[in-house]
């Protein structure tokens, strides 16, 4: 599993697990921007992850 799914799975349960809506959220991307909305994780943080996910894709 990839660095990003992996930051996305334990973000998942870190946040969502008590939330009611968790189930709508379909998407990594709607994950992702649900926790930059209400300020659980740094946009910064998970703009990173990307990065570094893109680079290991260009070097393969």
């Amino acid at each position: 599993m990839e660095a990003n799914g992996t930051i996305v799975t334990q973000n998942y349960l870190r946040f969502c697990y008590t939330c009611q809506q968790a189930h709508e959220c379909v998407t990594e991307k709607q994950c992702t921007d649900c926790w930059i909305e209400k300020g659980m994780a740094p946009a910064d943080l998970l703009e990173a992850d990307e990065t570094k996910r893109l680079l290991r894709e260009y070097a393969e």
